[in-house]
């Protein structure tokens, strides 16, 4: 998969001098997905403001806005991989949550097949899995 290839959809906008104005871009690159089982969509939800505004300061504003988004009716809907400044961990649940919801994109689904897989590459993965799910449980 080549970044930035015709199979990925990227909003890596990271020039603004407001929250508010990268919180527009960022809703509007989330409200064109759609599930493709072809495309991976990714979502940067951070920008950077130099000299004034940093990440941290972005991040205050737009994270309360996504969180916001994602728990009314419009933003309960397939987003694909979105990359964060200092989420919490309850808005990282909340994009999980929505991903599985919108498609049955559970990250601990049982993988049917892996192209060219073999007994090792199932096991690795099988394991991986469990190791992931584990992580997650101590998260917090």
């Amino acid at each position: 998969l080549r970044w930035e290839g015709q199979s990925m959809r990227i909003q890596d906008d990271y020039w603004h001098n407001s929250g508010t104005k990268k919180w527009h871009v960022v809703r509007r690159h989330l409200e064109s997905v759609s599930p493709d089982p072809h495309t991976l969509h990714v979502h940067f939800t951070s920008a950077t403001g130099l000299p004034r505004k940093v990440p941290i300061s972005i991040a205050r504003s737009v994270n309360p806005k996504l969180c916001d988004y994602l728990r009314t009716g419009a933003g309960h809907r397939f987003l694909g991989v979105v990359a964060m400044d200092f989420p919490s961990s309850a808005l990282c649940e909340l994009v999980v949550r929505c991903n599985i919801a919108a498609r049955s994109l559970d990250p601990c689904r049982r993988l049917r097949s892996v192209w060219g897989a073999t007994v090792e590459v199932g096991e690795y993965f099988d394991n991986l899995q469990c190791e992931m799910q584990a992580a997650a449980t101590r998260a917090d």
